[in-house]
């Protein structure tokens, strides 16, 4: 791993090129009634409690302010690498005109899922066993609440593929070293940096901790939000307009970006 000083001569190299992170407030919206949801919606009905649960409720949150912005009656909704459904389950309460598909994996979570649904009573939420890659069925809108690793560049491609808007929240950001997929994935990233130092960057971005004041939470922060430019300029590449945000409150969670997008319409033309 590189000094800091070779990675702030990354950055300066793509602030050079007008490249950086152009940060929107988080969108306002109606608070999440939590008490009116059933348990098992909520995700202190899930696998955590206190303080952890209180901040994936803030997490949610966050997600929906920004889906609200997209979403049409009747879309069916994906949320990919969806865990026990802490994110897809409070998006089938908040949106019952809409159907929402949790994606996951694992079989424990998707056990746990199970349970939830279940429990939860809701009739337009629907587990779909699987990986990103092998989801099939059509869908309006993709979602990723903290999907690890090059997940979110796997669960973007397909939302792209599709021309359905994304929401998505990063996590673990270094673990695309390991990824077979390219990076940098936009074209303008790529004309300033190769894959090793974009690694890097990735590497750093993981960063992040508890303490915002802290140097290794701002260094991490600032990469992060690069490594998530990359990722939405590649979608702007392939004519989305999009957006990135920090939840509110920062402290929510270390990897607090969620990064959005959808296809440009005529209009939108006229206010570029």
């Amino acid at each position: 791993m590189p000094s800091w000083s070779t990675i702030e001569k990354i950055l300066a190299r793509l602030e050079a090129d007008d490249i950086m992170p152009q940060y929107q407030p988080m969108l306002i919206g109606e608070a999440v009634d939590w008490s009116a949801l059933p348990v098992e919606v909520d995700p202190t009905g899930g696998l955590m409690d206190g303080l952890r649960a209180q901040r994936k409720r803030w997490q949610v949150e966050n997600v929906i302010r920004v889906l609200q912005d997209l979403i049409q009656p009747g879309d069916v909704i994906v949320d990919f690498g969806a865990s026990s459904g802490n994110l897809g389950l409070p998006v089938a309460a908040c949106f019952p005109d809409c159907h929402v598909y949790i994606v996951d994996k694992k079989p424990h979570t998707v056990e746990i899922a199970k349970m939830r649904m279940a429990g939860s009573g809701l009739s337009n939420v629907e587990l779909y066993p699987g990986f990103v890659q092998e989801v099939t069925i059509p869908f309006e809108i993709g979602l990723g609440l903290h999907l690890c690793g090059d997940g979110t560049d796997q669960a973007q491609t397909l939302c792209m593929e599709r021309g359905v808007p994304y929401v998505m929240a990063p996590c673990c950001i270094g673990f695309i070293q390991r990824s077979p997929l390219s990076y940098p994935r936009s074209t303008a990233f790529r004309n300033v940096l190769d894959r090793q130092e974009y690694n890097w960057l990735a590497s750093v971005a993981d960063w992040t901790c508890r303490d915002e004041t802290s140097e290794q939470h701002q260094r991490g922060k600032r990469c992060m939000g690069f490594v998530n430019t990359d990722r939405n300029l590649v979608a702007e590449e392939q004519g989305y307009r999009t957006a990135l945000y920090t939840m509110d409150p920062s402290d929510a969670s270390p990897k607090n970006e969620i990064m959005a997008g959808r296809k440009k319409e005529p209009d939108d033309a006229v206010s570029d």
